[in-house]
């Protein structure tokens, strides 16, 4: 049976909200360090989450976010699952770029390979698998 067009008139509502609501995270006027490094010092998980948001942004279309490193790494202790998932992902990145802060996250990937749950094992194992630091 053919789906009705009431239906695809759905679909098609959702998926533009969908796009649209993502898109504002690769706006250039929103990407400014200032304003991340607030996010990211905010006592909020969700402030936290929309800077960690926009710098994987950043990063997928090539700006260089590695200025935000210190900022990015004193969140590592976050008890967000989806923030330890986008800070692990951000961690591969520059890691080998700033290897003194990048030896810093040991402690906590190390804590975290002791969780409970085994999504965070799991991030925490392939997060340090992937840092490209000899001293790991």
């Amino acid at each position: 049976a053919a789906p009705s067009a009431p239906m695809i008139e759905k679909a098609r509502d959702f998926i533009s909200a969908f796009n649209t609501s993502e898109a504002r995270f690769f706006q250039e006027e929103r990407f400014s360090e200032a304003e991340l490094r607030k996010s990211l010092a905010d006592s909020q998980t969700d402030r936290k989450l929309e800077a960690m948001k926009r710098i994987l942004a950043g990063v997928s279309v090539g700006r260089d976010c590695s200025a935000l490193f210190a900022d990015v790494v004193k969140n590592i202790a976050a008890p967000s699952l989806e923030l330890k998932k986008m800070i692990y992902i951000y961690l591969v990145q520059y890691g080998e770029h700033n290897r003194e802060l990048a030896l810093l996250s040991i402690n906590s990937f190390q804590k975290d390979l002791t969780d409970r749950s085994q999504l965070v094992r799991a991030s925490a194992l392939r997060a340090m698998a992937s840092i490209k630091v000899l001293e790991v």
